[in-house]
């Protein structure tokens, strides 16, 4: 007996209203293009058997390429666009693995860690990556300001990001039952690992 594929309508019906809500209200981006295209791309992954943690390997594989190729722009500027393009296929990966967790029942505290380990990996490497490319590109130097402090900023930016993330997941985690209750973060908008402060569900 072969076993039911599902589609992107029984995605999207399963989706939580709360989270369209947020999307609409918090991440116009993500309300726009990436969630509805996740409703496509997540039934790709459930019928092949494909789990959460394996999408968000994937879109790790593709941060990273993209955190890559925006470093690699004073050497070649069309990398830029490389890198922008990859950066949002990992926000796009970030939701699918939200959807295959939510669809498949599969939550876990390990999916749950990595999926936010991933994204504090976006949260802190995107500009760090963006501004040592602008540090080492001659295409700023008419900018008023010395290209040093576009570092400076960055780094800054970081530590400030790093502190929010990690305070929202200790006060979770200090929570009553957050440590076992909290649902798997699945990367997005709405809370995923791209945008959300803490975990992020997607």
């Amino acid at each position: 007996m072969t076993e039911e594929k599902i589609t992107a309508a029984d995605v999207r019906e399963d989706f939580p209203e709360e989270k369209r809500r947020n999307d609409r209200q918090s991440h116009l981006w993500a309300h726009l293009a990436i969630r509805p295209l996740s409703f496509y791309l997540t039934p790709v992954f459930v019928n092949r058997g494909i789990g959460a943690n394996a999408v968000t390997g994937l879109g790790l594989v593709v941060l990273l390429a993209g955190l890559g190729a925006i470093l690699a722009t004073p050497v070649e500027a069309g990398l830029l666009i490389v890198g922008a393009v990859l950066v949002n296929l990992w926000y796009l990966l970030d939701f699918v693995d939200g959807n295959v967790a939510r669809y498949t029942d599969s939550d876990s505290t390990f999916g749950a860690f990595f999926d936010w380990y991933v994204g504090t990996i976006y949260h802190t490497g995107l500009p760090l990556c963006v501004a040592i490319a602008l540090y080492l590109s001659d295409a700023f130097v008419v900018l008023p300001v010395d290209t040093v402090w576009l570092l400076v900023v960055a780094v800054a930016w970081v530590v400030v990001r790093l502190l929010r993330r990690l305070t929202a997941q200790k006060v979770s985690l200090l929570s009553e039952g957050g440590s076992e209750e909290d649902e798997r973060p699945s990367g997005g908008g709405n809370e995923d690992s791209a945008e959300s402060e803490s975990s992020g569900t997607t």
